[in-house]
């Protein structure tokens, strides 16, 4: 059963040639910060900090923080003064750009279908821009935020992946605590759209031209999309690894900027605070996958105990731990795990293990059960947090 639907934005929902788009979109944004810094010097310094930052693999830095760490070094003007002319340009200048895009017949028939057959929508739109400009691309579509309920839009303010990585994928599904083989993608590139999409098992439809055939097309593939979903796909390495990071992305996502208060707020007697669930994963990556991974790669078909890890939330007072070091614990917990993961053979992939529950396993089923516990979780801290986080 398809939960969820991720759909492209330009050339999607929205008729956007990005070749006719960009050029203006640079040529304006030099003009407005011309009295800062020459377009001469800025273009260049944006493009590359862009490149930089569509590159990311860091979980605990956003695609905002990439490039602000890339673009302002670059130039000789206060960052204050450049972020304050880049806000005045998307509130100004920006909304101009609609005359570069055109309606197209049939996106907002497609996203009201799958809302009325009960499927959460995510904007599946490269991060490259602020929330605004995003929000102004979707106005521009006549699917705005105002009027869709959107699950989750996702910008460089919020997100820590670009397309084509499947983390990106990950990452967006791991915010609303759904599995590759629940949700489906309908955007028109193969190459960012489509085959990451496919590789974590998603069910994936291509936008083609004439678009309002297709997009009609689209809205009867919905109703058979499950079928074509893999399930086994997110069992295969690469999309491990991918929903490990990107998984990890969510959780760090979810919890930005989280007050102490709300963290440590559980929404029922017996369910856990947001704090709680950050602190639980963490410590069982460090003290149970990380362990395993050792005795699985060093010894000869191990015996693995099960562990009983849910009595810690109470055991080790989870709630009073600090959200902040929970959340740099999982961090750098998981990213250990990762690095282990990343350069393996294989053939490595493949060793074998007899765990006390599962009987005899292998590594690559064990990462498979890790990611399906991230989920679990995920979905957990997306509850407790509110459905609109």
């Amino acid at each position: 059963m398809i939960t969820t639907l991720l759909l492209d934005l330009d050339d999607t929902l929205l008729e956007n040639n990005i070749d006719a788009f960009l050029p203006v979109y640079l040529e304006r944004l030099g003009a407005h910060l011309d009295a800062l810094v020459p377009a001469a010097q800025l273009i260049p310094a944006l493009l590359e900090a862009t490149r930089l930052m569509m590159q990311n693999r860091d979980p605990g830095r956003t695609l905002q923080q990439a490039f602000a760490d890339a673009f302002f070094p670059r130039l000789d003007v206060a960052r204050k003064d450049l972020e304050s002319r880049f806000q005045s340009f998307y509130a100004t200048q920006f909304p101009h750009l609609r005359t570069l895009t055109r309606v197209r017949p049939g996106a907002r028939q497609l996203v009201e279908a799958a809302l009325r057959a009960g499927i959460e929508l995510a904007v599946g739109t490269n991060p490259l821009f602020p929330r605004t400009a995003i929000e102004q691309r979707l106005s521009w579509a006549e699917v705005p935020v105002g009027d869709i309920a959107y699950a989750f839009v996702p910008s460089y303010e919020t997100m820590h992946f670009c397309k084509p990585d499947p983390a990106y994928f990950a990452e967006v599904l791991g915010r609303l605590g759904r599995a590759p083989h629940q949700a489906a993608m309908i955007g028109d590139n193969p190459d960012d759209d489509l085959a990451p999409a496919r590789l974590l098992g998603m069910a994936v439809f291509r936008m083609e031209e004439p678009a309002e055939q297709n997009l009609r097309r689209a809205q009867a593939w919905l109703t058979q999309a499950h079928e074509h979903t893999d399930p086994r796909a997110a069992c295969e390495p690469a999309a491990i690894l991918a929903l490990l990071r990107g998984h990890l992305a969510a959780f760090l996502g979810l919890t930005a900027d989280l007050d102490p208060d709300r963290a440590a707020d559980r929404p029922a007697p017996h369910s856990w605070a947001p704090v709680e669930i950050l602190a639980h994963v963490g410590d069982v990556e460090g003290e149970v996958n990380a362990p395993r991974l050792d005795r699985i790669l060093s010894e000869d078909n191990p015996f693995l105990s099960a562990a009983d890890t849910d009595r810690w939330a109470d055991e080790r007072g989870y709630r009073q731990r600090p959200v902040a070091a929970a959340r740099q614990s999982l961090l750098k917990r998981r990213m250990e795990i990762v690095s282990r993961l990343e350069g393996l053979e294989p053939v490595e992939w493949q060793s074998p293990a007899r765990h006390a529950l599962l009987g005899p396993t292998t590594l690559r089923e064990l990462m498979g059960v890790t990611v399906e516990h991230d989920r679990l979780h995920l979905a957990q801290l997306r509850a407790a947090l509110g459905p609109r986080s």
